[in-house]
């Protein structure tokens, strides 16, 4: 006996959703035709006309068709999983599950094991163990390469000094009050501003400081 077809729910409807924002974003234009192409390539053949009723919502995604359309767009999954982010604070809110929701700042950084996302559940709170630092064994656990050593032999054992400074201005501005968050995203911008700005204007930037954003 065939089972009730499953109604889309909210990941699912907002990874229909990202497939044809992203497959036709500002920086591509993929037709539905060349993005078949890839995924046969990719040993995950989808026809172009799957493609269409997935981003029409009437064919489901699975995890095996995720990863390949992710890799065959040049994004991670999350690109798909999650909602773009529009402003940095802003009080939008997106389901994850029927039960949880999260500005697309919050699922971001839930989904990037930067910090948990409250789950408004009796004893949820529990999920994350106990400890004093929770958000950070939260961080550990979401992402086993921060702890992990490199192998014998592969010459990384020791920061290069660079590294080391960096290491010591982290945990003073972690003193200071700054949040991981603050902290992940300056330096991540730092090595991103090469492809968002001249050298010129990295200057500029580095010696007066982020300029405070429009409406913050």
């Amino acid at each position: 006996m065939a089972g009730i077809r499953k109604e889309p729910g909210p990941t699912a409807q907002r990874v229909a959703a990202s497939l044809r924002r992203v497959r036709r974003g500002e920086d591509q234009d993929i037709t539905t035709a060349e993005l078949s192409k890839r995924l046969t390539a990719l040993g995950q053949p989808i026809p172009d006309t799957g493609i269409t009723k997935t981003e029409q919502g009437t064919r489901r995604v699975d995890v095996d068709d995720l990863v390949p359309l992710a890799l065959a767009l040049g994004v991670t999954p999350n690109v798909l999983l999650l909602p773009p982010v529009g402003y940095l604070g802003a009080s939008d809110s997106h389901l994850l599950t029927p039960a949880v929701s999260g500005s697309a700042e919050e699922l971001w950084q839930w989904a990037q094991g930067e910090r948990p996302l409250p789950i408004p559940l009796p004893g949820a709170d529990s999920w994350l163990g106990d400890g004093e630092h929770r958000d950070l064994m939260f961080a550990v656990r979401s992402r086993p390469y921060l702890a992990a050593v490199h192998a014998p032999g592969s010459g990384h054992s020791i920061p290069a000094p660079e590294l080391r400074d960096l290491s010591v201005a982290v945990q003073k501005a972690m003193k200071a009050g700054a949040t991981g968050t603050e902290i992940r995203r300056v330096t991540e911008l730092t090595m991103t501003l090469p492809v968002l700005m001249t050298d010129d204007e990295i200057d500029t930037w580095l010696e007066d400081g982020p300029v405070a954003e429009e409406g913050s």
